[in-house]
């Protein structure tokens, strides 16, 4: 693109930021720093250059990347661990909650032993960008051996394509995962809820570490950190809620969705919670 043929004669160029950027399709325009030799310049051809200037940004940043419009590189990961795989997406108008565009999402597991699945997702979030499209993360946990895919259903694009491979530190074992929930005690550590005497809610557990139950230890209004560890990989999802009765709470964010491969687990949890 040609700026410098547009800008008056009258003007000097000191210095041209042009446009710039790491990414082959997608820059960013930079910013043109002019000193006048002299007060009277032909504004109507400085309007025409920051017109031209604003247009280019629109069109720059209109295009698709090389990312959004190909299938994703095949990568590889080991067996008991995490990865966060983050895609922009356009779903449309209006842009879908996170709960929905998860469903349509496809997840494809092609297991070594050819059983069970690969991977899980433990938790995603999202954001909407300017142009109206979907900033999707999700934090993914590998389970076993074999190859993993997120596929858009849609349009069949691959998202994410990986192989998961053998971990030498952490081996695949096949045992049932466990749900752990430790809880906020001052801000600074979180205490465990001691779940072994298999209590219907939370509330008539004690934590492992005092003793405390914890009904007595949250109290009705107040808001907690609480951290759910559910994963082959051992990787915490945390969340706030608040206690809103003798037994009940009530989560006071739907960010981020937590375990939308384990339903059974979330059901689970809203028990636990009073939800």
């Amino acid at each position: 693109m040609v700026i410098k043929n547009l800008i008056p004669s009258s003007l000097n160029i000191s210095y041209l930021f042009y446009i710039f950027g790491s990414h082959p399709v997608r820059n960013r325009i930079g910013l043109i720093f002019v000193n006048a030799q002299h007060r009277k310049t032909n504004r109507y051809m400085i309007l025409k250059v920051l017109s031209i200037a604003t247009i280019s940004v629109f069109l720059l940043f209109s295009q698709k990347s090389f990312s959004q419009s190909g299938n994703a590189p095949k990568e590889t990961m080991l067996v008991n661990e995490s990865v966060m795989v983050t895609v922009d997406l356009d779903l449309g108008q209006p842009v879908p909650t996170v709960e929905q565009a998860l469903k349509l999402i496809e997840r494809k597991y092609a297991p070594k032993d050819g059983k069970d699945r690969t991977f899980a997702i433990l938790d995603a979030v999202a954001e909407t960008s300017p142009f109206g499209k979907m900033h999707l993360s999700m934090h993914i946990s590998s389970e076993k051996e074999g190859g993993a895919m997120l596929i858009l259903k849609s349009t069949g694009k691959v998202l994410w394509d990986c192989q998961v491979v053998p971990n030498p530190n952490k081996p695949y074992t096949g045992e049932p995962k466990k749900l752990t929930i430790y809880i906020d005690y001052d801000g600074k550590k979180s205490f465990t809820v001691d779940a072994s005497s298999n209590p219907p809610t939370i509330f008539d557990a004690k934590l492992l570490e005092n003793k405390v139950s914890v009904i007595d230890f949250w109290s009705i209004g107040q808001e907690k950190e609480l951290v759910f560890v559910y994963s082959a990989c051992g990787c915490p999802v945390h969340i706030k809620a608040k206690r809103t009765a003798f037994k009940k709470s009530e989560r006071t964010s739907n960010s981020p969705v937590m375990f939308p491969d384990d339903p059974a687990v979330v059901t689970l949890i809203g028990r636990l919670l009073g939800w």
